[in-house]
């Protein structure tokens, strides 16, 4: 049996809560390349474990997963290689989980802002997927709880670099969603209207959009010439009816879920403006009526 295979086993017992903790007894009886390769193939597994309970929207379990990828740290001190390949994994996984939670129950992470801080003291070390993939979990995080300043520095640190919007279009277009939202949270209607020109012609020469996010697009583009209450509400209410029958749409490729992992949930973003409520209130009050835990 391959270490990556043995590493599986252990997960899928941890799934299935038959394992509180790892069994490391096999570094008496092996190499220590083998240890090592084992090490890695455990985060690895672990870390796919914990995209997977999101995709499957397992969310109830991910605080569980990610104890159990946490029982790696100290026995990482056996090679900096590897050392270095666990915390690059440890952060993104975090910051992913952190996105997930509030994003699909609005459950905040009361320790956000020090593994934050930590981060940015560190994100120069890390390779440049994994860390704009942590950009854009910080971001997404920060615009729905509200953290408007913290939000636009993650947002930054992806628009900034001239390279990211040819190697990394997904997090790049990301992004650009994430600047539309919080510029009309701040009320930034004039840098709304150029931001929103901006994105259309980014999405039109590089990366072509699904209609979920066609409808976000096409909702700011109409939303910052639109004036009074009244009018607004109505507007709102028009791509919520339209964001609802692309939920409900069987073709995958149309659902946010086939584009990108964590995802601000536009319907529930809409009813929170419309209703004059907290993303996160309405969030919570949904997973209390409709758990997202579809696969039990």
């Amino acid at each position: 049996m391959g270490d990556y295979e043995k590493a599986n086993i252990y997960v899928q017992k941890a799934y299935n809560n038959t394992v509180s903790q790892i069994d490391f007894s096999y570094k008496t009886s092996c190499s220590a390349d083998s240890r090592k390769n084992l090490l890695r193939s455990f985060v690895v597994v672990s870390s796919n474990s914990i995209m997977s309970l999101i995709y499957l929207e397992q969310i109830q379990n991910l605080d569980s997963q990610f104890t159990l990828f946490l029982q790696f740290e100290n026995k990482m001190a056996i090679d900096t290689d590897l050392n270095t390949f666990y915390t690059h994994r440890k952060y993104s996984n975090y910051f992913l989980i952190a996105g997930a939670k509030i994003t699909r129950t609005g459950i905040t992470s009361p320790d956000f802002t020090t593994w934050v801080k930590q981060f940015y003291s560190l994100e120069k070390k890390f390779p440049r997927r994994i860390a704009f993939f942590c950009y854009d979990s910080i971001a997404l995080y920060y615009l729905i709880n509200g953290s408007f300043n913290e939000c636009q520095s993650a947002i930054s640190c992806i628009l900034n670099d001239k390279n990211v919007y040819k190697q990394f279009p997904d997090t790049y277009s990301s992004a650009l969603i994430y600047q539309l939202f919080l510029n009309f949270e701040t009320d930034d209607f004039d840098i709304l209207e150029s931001n929103t020109k901006k994105a259309e012609r980014y999405f039109e020469n590089y990366f072509p959009l699904p209609k979920y996010q066609k409808y976000i697009l096409e909702f700011f583009d109409k939303i910052r010439i639109v004036t009074g209450r009244k009018k607004q509400s109505h507007l709102m209410i028009e791509f919520q009816n339209k964001i609802k029958l692309v939920k409900k749409s069987s073709d995958n490729s149309d659902t946010p879920y086939h584009q990108q992992i964590i995802f601000i949930d536009f319907d529930c973003w809409l009813e929170s403006k419309i209703t004059n409520r907290s993303f996160i209130e309405i969030k919570k009050e949904k997973a209390k009526t409709n758990p997202p835990f579809k696969h039990q």
